[in-house]
């Protein structure tokens, strides 16, 4: 199974993340997110220790909380001066009323090195979660 691919769009920048579990499909939409603003390995690869971004949030569904958490990513990255690259720790806990995510992320320093596209947030325009026969599987449009 892929962890993310890109589509075409004619202005903005649309992925579909795949995942075995809901904070693998969680991690990978983060993946694909932040590959579209900066260069991941050049990130993953930087010098001194990451910071560390801590986001939680809940919703009353599942393509909501997904909305939630690469917004709080958003925010948080722009807030702190950092781009994002990698999960350190996703938790998902699911009921009938409500979900909810916790999770902790790695980032560096925003550096023009690493700097790719600004994103200006994500659309509910096409957001989606499924479940496959392998896991699950989102799909999301970037305004950029």
């Amino acid at each position: 199974m892929r962890d993310y691919i890109y589509k075409n769009h004619t202005a903005d920048v649309e992925f579909i993340a795949y995942g075995h579990t809901l904070a693998e499909l969680f991690s990978n939409a983060l993946l694909a997110m932040s590959g579209v603003n900066a260069d991941i390995k050049t990130l993953s690869n930087g010098a001194g220790k990451p910071v560390k971004l801590k986001v939680k949030d809940n919703a009353k569904s599942l393509e909501v909380l997904l909305w939630y958490f690469l917004q709080d990513v958003i925010s948080a990255s722009d807030a702190k001066g950092i781009y994002t690259y990698a999960a350190e720790k996703i938790e998902i806990q699911t009921n009938a009323s409500e979900s909810s995510f916790n999770a902790t992320l790695l980032g560096r320093q925003k550096s023009p090195e690493a700097s790719k596209l600004d994103i200006k947030g994500v659309s509910r325009y096409a957001l989606s979660i499924s479940k496959t026969s392998n896991g699950f599987k989102a799909n999301v449009v970037l305004d950029v």
